[in-house]
């Protein structure tokens, strides 16, 4: 007998083409004529059945013919360097509040592409997740007094139980970390 999974797949209420064209040809008439109206989400979200902050939201990650997405042209080392500068500077002097609005537009200014807010934050996070996943994996020798009870704690049994002798106690100890770091 088999079993149906119980779990239902979140459905994202994506936004369909036809809409997409209205929002398009809608942003380059409200671009072309001088942006006379303050909120122009708004008024498209008049014509589709979407509201205004999901539209602004995909005009600016997905639509805008400025966008120079990941998909057609990666981040370079220089940008990504670039993203963990400006938030790790910018995080301690906002108390841990990112712009990433701001950080679009520094990234425009200096490297001249004008990339998406999310794919600025996926940059961001996926790094945090590493430098996360790494701290928390890591054995700090710092903390840890005696040799044998970094060891011990790292292959959770006592050195003599997996015929240890110093020599190869000393030598697992240069291999275990990595100083490079």
């Amino acid at each position: 007998m088999k079993h149906q999974s119980r779990r239902v797949k979140k459905q994202y209420n994506k936004i369909d083409p036809n809409s997409e064209r209205i929002i398009i040809e809608y942003m380059q008439q409200w671009i072309n004529n001088g942006r006379v109206e303050r909120d122009p989400f708004a008024q498209i979200s008049k014509m589709i059945p979407y509201d205004s902050k999901k539209i602004c939201h995909h005009w600016t990650n997905k639509l805008d013919p400025k966008l120079c997405l990941i998909n057609s042209v990666p981040l370079t080392s220089h940008e990504k360097e670039y993203i963990f500068e400006w938030v790790k500077n910018h995080i301690n002097s906002t108390n841990n509040k990112i712009s990433w609005s701001l950080l679009q537009s520094n990234m425009e200014e200096k490297f001249g592409l004008l990339r998406s807010r999310n794919d600025l934050k996926n940059v961001w996070y996926s790094k945090k997740r590493k430098i996360n996943k790494h701290t928390k994996n890591a054995i700090h020798i710092d903390r840890i007094d005696d040799v044998s009870t970094l060891l011990e704690s790292y292959y959770l049994q006592p050195l003599y139980l997996l015929g240890i002798d110093d020599a190869t106690n000393d030598m697992m100890i240069l291999e275990t970390f990595n100083y490079s770091e």
